[in-house]
């Protein structure tokens, strides 16, 4: 009804998600072309990164959600209520890390209790479909664990300039999003994550360790503090009953990465050394 009024919404630039084109859906109760939690929606437009989007909506209140595709909409999603009047409407918001929501764009300052929920909900059910993605991903090697006494050699991967020694059983595993890459053997698993923060103010003097600090918190990872090993600086936790993550931390001028190994809990101690190897091997050119 009524009067129309310009929504603008800014997503500020982040590498996380920075392939990956939003989608822009307000509440309408008419058309109701797309239901997300439980809201039926119409489309407004995308969004790119960096880039911002302008539409015209009217002076109702109504709620606009920012999704990254259909399939992960009920998880990977984030709300904001515009109040109703006829006053143009003017948000922000970016792409935070966080493999368990798909990286989901995070509206900037929000404090609305019901949207708080729905994030700490919608991270849940990522954490499980990213579980049953690493399983089902992985196959069964993961699981049963082939007893491989096959030779191994050492080989090196690149994830555009940083490379790593590994062995030659890893292989590239492109079904996992929300990661630069992600190689795969039949016992550990290696993500990695590339992320800039110097354009984001009050970011750009970050050290390693606050950096690692910061996604624990942002995760909300029931995590170790954050180690030093020679001059190798992770942090480890168990996301639930069967996994063990050891996340090491770099900095490559502006750019911080972030290179996960996975590891079945049972598996761990076994692996600790090669993984601390693996770790120490990375260079960036």
């Amino acid at each position: 009804g009524g009067n129309m009024r310009k929504l603008t919404i800014l997503r500020r630039k982040s590498f996380v998600g920075s392939l990956v084109t939003l989608k822009v859906y307000i509440e309408d109760h008419i058309s109701g072309e797309l239901t997300i939690n439980g809201v039926p929606c119409r489309k407004l437009g995308n969004i790119k990164n960096g880039k911002e989007a302008v539409f015209d909506i009217d002076n109702t209140e109504a709620k606009v959600f920012v999704i990254a595709d259909k399939i992960s909409k009920n998880y990977c999603n984030d709300s904001y209520t515009v109040p109703a009047g006829d006053d143009d409407v003017s948000v922000s918001g970016v792409c935070m890390f966080n493999p368990a929501s798909g990286n989901a764009f995070r509206f900037d300052g929000v404090t609305d209790e019901a949207t708080l929920k729905e994030r700490k909900k919608g991270t849940r059910i990522g954490i499980i479909v990213l579980i049953v993605a690493l399983v089902l991903g992985f196959g069964v090697g993961l699981l049963i664990g082939f007893t491989s006494e096959v030779r191994e050699s050492p080989k090196e991967y690149n994830v555009y300039n940083m490379s790593i020694t590994l062995t030659d059983k890893f292989k590239s595993d492109s079904s996992v999003s929300g990661f630069d890459a992600c190689y795969a053997s039949n016992k550990v698993i290696v993500f990695f994550l590339r992320e800039n923060l110097s354009n984001i103010p009050g970011y750009e003097h970050l050290t390693v360790d606050e950096y690692g600090e910061i996604v624990i918190e942002v995760n909300d990872i029931d995590a170790s503090k954050i180690s030093h090993s020679d001059d190798l600086t992770y942090f480890e936790y168990n996301n639930d009953s069967d996994y063990h993550y050891s996340a090491f931390l770099y900095k490559d001028g502006e750019t911080f990465w972030m290179i996960q190994f996975c590891t079945n809990q049972n598996d761990t101690a076994k692996y600790q050394d090669r993984i601390f190897e693996w770790a120490a091997s990375v260079k960036f050119s």
